[in-house]
């Protein structure tokens, strides 16, 4: 069927039932408002895939109509979620990649970008001289909103943005060649939360030149023992009289240091725990390494602070350690008790990852 101006919505892919009653609604004034609500049914009867396309199309019909924007809230933020307006803002962040594609980039070059967003980094890149940049992008939503973008500011002759997962595309579809130079921001606070390694290795292999560059060209996660955290936020203990502990089964393995409450003190030098080339071929599926760190004060310990570090060469890198800003918030790993120590006493630790998370905990716990 054909809705407002001209976006269309297509009825094959629901069950007759429900095609039916959107025919029946299609001619209401009202129509991106019902659509809305009636994918806040569907999404209540468990037909979640079905619910989150007829609330991206009912967006779609009227982004500006405030009932509309409250009833498809849910399903938006799935497509596009809130961290890309913090992200976007970062300024320390934005510079980095700005003055790594200004040193790294060549005129001619065809740089490829794994996760269009907003569209920047692409836009960075022909700025920086690129002759053609590609930049894939998995969420349809994110793709049509970049792409309007690109072209608002004028780039939509350099800039191609493909609508699909990494591992879709191909070189002489969409990639006229293999790239120079691979740019990519998919770290998360945890630093692997988004799969960066086996998409880095899964780029380089089959998309880029065997000389081509990539952007980071290493990444790191970093910490270091702390205190003096809010222990209320992810503790218990007696309460009124009470004893709650057995609660803290139900405590997060990991929080950010703004979830901890924001303030904390240091009881370590900082440490690297892993580091990562992302120039490499092949990535190990995990590594298990165990630490001792050296306490730097009297007082007590209750987690272990993480924080990611990348390098892009070129004397350009980035580090997010307090009390440095950023929108990649430092990870706390709280330990299951609270240790009192002593300057020099040596804390045994353990940490492994498994190209997706990374996990830290005291030795024997």
């Amino acid at each position: 069927m054909e809705a407002r101006e001209g976006i269309s919505l297509n009825l094959d892919k629901f069950p007759e039932g429900i095609a039916n009653l959107i025919r029946a609604i299609a001619d209401k004034p009202d129509f991106p408002e019902r659509l809305a609500r009636f994918a806040l049914v569907l999404r209540q009867t468990k037909q979640r895939y079905l619910s989150r396309d007829l609330a991206l199309h009912a967006w779609r019909l009227a982004p500006a109509d405030p009932r509309v924007r409250y009833l498809t809230y849910r399903a938006v933020r799935e497509s596009a979620p809130q961290w890309h307006f913090p992200m976007v803002h970062d300024s320390r962040r934005n510079e980095a990649y700005a003055r790594a594609l200004r040193h790294f980039v060549r005129p001619g070059m065809l740089v490829f970008e794994i996760g269009a967003g907003t569209g920047l980094l692409a836009m960075l890149a022909a700025r920086a001289g690129a002759a053609q940049v590609i930049t894939c992008e998995k969420e349809p939503l994110i793709a049509e909103l970049a792409k309007t973008i690109i072209a608002r500011n004028g780039l939509g002759d350099r800039i191609t943005v493909v609508p699909k997962e990494l591992t879709q595309l191909t070189v002489g579809t969409d990639l006229p060649r293999r790239a120079d130079l691979l740019v990519a921001e998919l770290l998360n606070n945890n630093l692997l939360g988004d799969l960066v390694l086996p998409l880095y290795v899964y780029a380089r292999k089959h998309l880029l030149t065997p000389e081509g560059r990539v952007l980071p060209e290493t990444i790191a996660a970093r910490g270091m023992l702390v205190g003096g955290l809010e222990n209320g936020l992810f503790r218990m203990g007696e309460v009124l009289g009470f004893d709650l502990s057995p609660f803290n089964l139900m405590a997060p393995p990991t929080l950010t240091i703004a979830e901890g409450g924001g303030r904390f003190d240091a009881y370590s030098e900082p440490v690297e725990i892993f580091r990562f080339d992302l120039n490499a071929f092949q990535q190990p599926d995990g590594e298990h390494v165990q630490m001792e760190i050296a306490a730097t004060r009297n007082g007590t310990v209750q987690g272990f602070m993480q924080w990611l570090w990348m390098d892009f060469g070129g004397g350009i890198a980035f580090e997010n350690r307090p009390p440095l800003k950023s929108h990649w918030w430092p990870v706390i790993h709280p330990f299951p008790q609270e240790m009192a120590v002593r300057e020099g006493d040596l804390l045994c630790l353990t940490a492994q990852h498994d190209q997706e998370r990374l996990m830290i905990w005291p030795e024997g716990r």
